[in-house]
């Protein structure tokens, strides 16, 4: 009988899942994680896991020797203030998330969504939305906006994180807690046990251990006009094609988001390929201050402006590189 040693399985894993090097100049990459694979003190996987860090480590590569000393309980070089990410949003928005007056305009856009007072379920709370809810919370923690943004969210998931998916991380996973609290009785990392700040952004947050599939819980969820985001399994979106509905893709270097999208076509657009991870970071970094101006948009709670179908809005890191496609 052959022994597999999970350490080398995730080794391999990553191997083939993730680009190996960015095209992000500077950043951290994966033969930068291939190192601390050869260094005898992440040898024990439950220290390895605290190197998925990735506002940290992976944009800012020279913080990774001190980082699991340095880091627990510190909020302090969130990925707004990487100077690339920082560039690229100034770049893709018009706004910088750390000038004083920019960030008047975005925390007047955050008030002017609570004055909407939306609901929002997140359908799906995979690697886009988790950093979507945790860049969305590290925005009003650096304009200053206290109030919840949102009346009511619902987070609906029923999977666990694998190691290798926490490299899509990007909201810090301190070890203690990561430990203590993050692992299930049968040694598995629940994803929605990383929701800790995200309840502020909302009057209420509900976590829903399902996949939102229920004819009549959606009903109920229409009822009280619900806004619906996220990428969700099949079913659930031939479920919400009809529905206030935006549904997030990423493929290769580029992001993009769809309203009401159309099953046979938009939704082929998914997150496929080797993935280059702080492109994925930074795009949906800049995505989040893109969503702002969607939310602001909204007229009639169960519409929106858009068409069924239309990109909403589309981020391509090649573009901002000046690489052609």
């Amino acid at each position: 009988m052959s022994v597999i040693k999970v350490y080398d399985k995730i080794f391999e894993e990553i191997r083939q899942r993730y680009s190996p090097t960015s095209i992000i100049e500077g950043a951290a990459d994966n033969e930068a994680i291939f190192d601390y694979f050869q260094k005898p003190r992440y040898k024990n996987l439950k220290k390895w896991s605290t190197l998925f860090n990735r506002n940290l480590n992976i944009l800012i590569p020279q913080l990774s020797e001190k980082f699991d000393a340095a880091f627990p309980g510190v909020i302090k070089d969130t990925i707004y203030e990487i100077p690339s990410v920082r560039d690229y949003c100034k770049t893709v928005t018009g706004f910088d998330p750390l000038d004083p007056e920019d960030q008047k305009i975005i925390f007047k856009m955050l008030d002017d969504i609570r004055e909407k007072d939306l609901n929002i379920a997140v359908v799906g709370y995979g690697g886009a939305m988790i950093n979507w809810l945790w860049d969305l919370w590290l925005l009003a923690y650096h304009v200053g906006y206290t109030k919840p943004i949102f009346r009511n969210i619902i987070v609906y998931e029923k999977e666990n994180l694998s190691f290798t998916n926490l490299l899509r991380v990007g909201k810090p996973v301190a070890l203690n807690s990561y430990v203590s609290v993050l692992l299930t009785d049968d040694n598995q990392l629940n994803k929605l046990n990383l929701i800790r700040e995200e309840f502020n952004l909302a009057q209420r947050l509900t976590i829903s251990e399902r996949y939102l599939e229920d004819g009549e819980e959606l009903d109920t969820l229409r009822s009280k006009d619900f806004i619906f985001i996220g990428a969700p399994n099949l079913q659930t979106r031939v479920m919400l094609e009809n529905d206030p509905f935006f549904f997030f893709g990423h493929g290769d270097n580029e992001l993009e988001v769809f309203y009401r999208p159309r099953v046979d076509t938009e939704l082929s657009f998914e997150t496929y390929g080797k993935v280059d991870i702080p492109v994925l970071l930074s795009n949906i970094a800049a995505g989040t201050i893109q969503m702002l101006g969607v939310f602001n948009s909204v007229q009639n709670k169960k519409d929106f402006s858009f068409e069924q179908g239309e990109s909403v809005y589309r981020i391509d890191y090649n573009e901002y590189l000046g690489i052609s496609s």
